[in-house]
């Protein structure tokens, strides 16, 4: 159990004791992930930046050919932050940076020269239109934020729709607060993103309301 600064010692431990839970003083990380999000959000992620060096360091750049480092990069650095997009949206310029660190380790052959021939977003193009099918991360991101919200506002037993309980609303109707947690930021950016492309099956229309017309009814 972690306490705000302004929370006296007498209240910390009554608490504490009631709930029979130890105190800590700082917050940890589970599976990765950090379970609070401060203002900087780059120093949240930076680990990801230090697991993206500790595999390019690792490995023996000059002894790889451009098709075993496409392959690395498919394999091992996309994936290294696939399990924070499924919760948070990372920032687009932390983004850019993974794709630089990628584009080095790309482009780099047996010398140190760097030079980038064609550029990022047209590498991550699929091959039938000249590129190689590498992630474009952010449009990534988007989507595997947008698959959390689905499953947030259809799978009404799953925890976390429990956790944050909406008794009076339901996931496409809910707002933000005055100050929303950077996890449900992010799920309503993804709500949006939904919403925008989602339709209607009609089958027999008996959920469909005509008066109010929208998805959110």
């Amino acid at each position: 159990m972690i306490f705000s600064r302004n929370t006296n010692a007498a209240t910390r431990d009554e608490l504490a004791n009631f709930l029979g839970i130890a105190i800590k003083d700082k917050h940890d990380k589970y599976f990765g992930l950090p379970t609070t999000v401060g203002r900087s959000k780059r120093d949240v992620f930076e680990g990801i930046k230090d697991r993206f060096w500790q595999k390019i360091n690792g490995w023996a750049t000059n002894k790889l050919s451009q098709a075993g480092r496409a392959v690395l990069i498919k394999s091992v650095l996309q994936v290294v932050p696939s399990y924070v997009m499924n919760y948070f949206e990372i920032p687009e310029s932390f983004l850019k940076e993974l794709e630089g660190m990628m584009g080095n380790f790309f482009w780099q052959g047996g010398g140190s020269t760097k030079t980038h021939w064609i550029v990022w977003h047209k590498i991550c193009c699929s091959k039938e239109e000249g590129g190689l099918d590498f992630r474009h991360l952010k449009e990534f991101n988007r989507a595997m934020l947008a698959k959390q919200a689905w499953m947030l506002a259809m799978n009404l037993d799953c925890l976390l729709h429990k956790i944050l309980q909406l008794p009076n609303s339901n996931f496409f109707k809910a707002g933000g607060c005055r100050s929303p947690s950077f996890t449900w930021r992010s799920n309503l950016r993804s709500r949006d993103l939904l919403v925008a492309d989602l339709r209607w099956q009609i089958k027999n229309g008996e959920l469909v309301l005509i008066v109010k017309g929208s998805l959110d009814s």
